[in-house]
């Protein structure tokens, strides 16, 4: 249980954030009413939130300064340590309550009338099966073959993000987009920060022969930083393929971070170039201007440039205001619905789907 927040550190946004699900509930008013609840089973109502602000500066002709938009909202911030206190609360409470199988599920398919799951138990080589009315699938967003094998569909879900992550050694140096909140976001044009982690580290996990870098929560007196730069290309499926592979040939140039002491890319601006072509590094660049003319971040500063940053690059297959995915009966929660994203969004959009279930 908790998959990648078990050892990220997690932070629990809430409403304003998350309004992708505001189309599955109905109203503002019932999506407060499922975050309440959900926070109470997460023993996470009596946490004192911070306050976030989202900045949407609005460009025109490359020029900044035409005004400037803010919705607040407030979020949850739990270490690693913390996480991992609350994971095992929950896995006692699921414990006592449900029967549970540990294992690596392989394939699921539809048998007569029912749903057979077939699975490799842990500790065991040999396969079993299981068989179910319906399928709640919370499996991220790197098994989404196993959800392809019940026969949906994806669907056209979000953009592709494209962009680096900035690792700066000293955490101060983002102090000034860190004031604005724990999960600030400041947005202009096509181009926004995500994901802030101060203090925080980055992980690198795997897609499709490539790395791509995380940033997860530390431990607070972790001395580092970093915040993803990104940009939102439109058409996912025209780009995801050709900057895979560019990133599968430059595999070695991305593994280790690039230095920049001057500017915002540094020397890994012809790598980006190569990988997201000129158009996304130049909006990019105009975006990183953006936020040192905010005074958010000092560019001269030292710091580090990882990449390729990919987001949303992973299918998605819920139906548009629902968690029910092209097949009956196989629901699809968290990042594989592509309704919100964000932990307390997934933790809520199982909610919701056993509610659309049971009704």
């Amino acid at each position: 249980m908790g998959g990648f927040a078990r050892f990220s550190g997690a932070k629990f946004s809430l409403p304003p954030a998350g309004m992708g699900l505001l189309p599955v509930v109905g109203s503002y008013e019932n999506l407060s009413e499922v975050i309440n609840d959900v926070l109470q089973i997460l023993h996470l109502r009596d946490k004192v939130p911070e306050n976030s602000l989202d900045f949407n500066a609005k460009l025109s002709d490359e020029q900044f300064g035409l005004g400037v938009s803010t919705r607040n909202y407030d979020s949850i911030v739990l270490t690693p340590c913390e996480m991992g206190e609350l994971i095992a609360k929950l896995t006692k409470q699921v414990n006592a309550n449900c029967f549970i199988i540990e294992g690596e599920c392989l394939r699921i398919s539809k048998g007569s009338g029912t749903w057979e799951m077939l699975y490799r138990p842990t500790g065991h080589s040999d396969h079993r099966s299981l068989l179910s009315t319906a399928v709640f699938f919370a499996g991220g967003r790197t098994s989404s073959n196993l959800v392809t094998s019940t026969g949906c569909q994806a669907t056209t879900g979000k953009g592709l993000d494209l962009g680096v992550r900035v690792e700066f050694p000293c955490r101060q140096d983002l102090m000034a987009l860190r004031a604005l909140g724990p999960d600030a976001k400041v947005l202009a044009g096509n181009c926004r920060t995500f994901c802030l982690n101060v203090p925080g580290h980055i992980y690198r996990y795997d897609f499709d022969s490539i790395s791509i870098p995380g940033g997860v929560v530390a431990e607070r007196l972790h001395a580092a930083g970093n915040v993803g730069i990104l940009y939102r290309h439109p058409e996912k499926a025209l780009a995801l393929e050709g900057i895979v592979n560019e990133a599968k040939r430059l595999h070695d140039s991305c593994k280790t971070p690039f230095q920049a002491n001057d500017d915002f890319l540094g020397d890994a601006a012809p790598v980006i170039t190569r990988l997201f072509g000129q158009h996304v590094v130049s909006a990019l660049g105009i975006f990183a201007d953006v936020l040192q003319d905010l005074g958010l971040v000092n560019w001269s500063r030292p710091h580090y440039v990882h990449l390729p940053l990919l987001d949303w690059h992973w299918p998605t297959f819920s139906l548009p205001g629902t968690f029910q995915t092209t097949v009956d009966g196989v629901y699809v929660l968290g990042d594989s619905s592509g309704q919100a994203r964000g932990l307390l969004q997934a933790a809520a959009s199982g909610y919701i789907a056993a509610q659309e279930y049971l009704s």
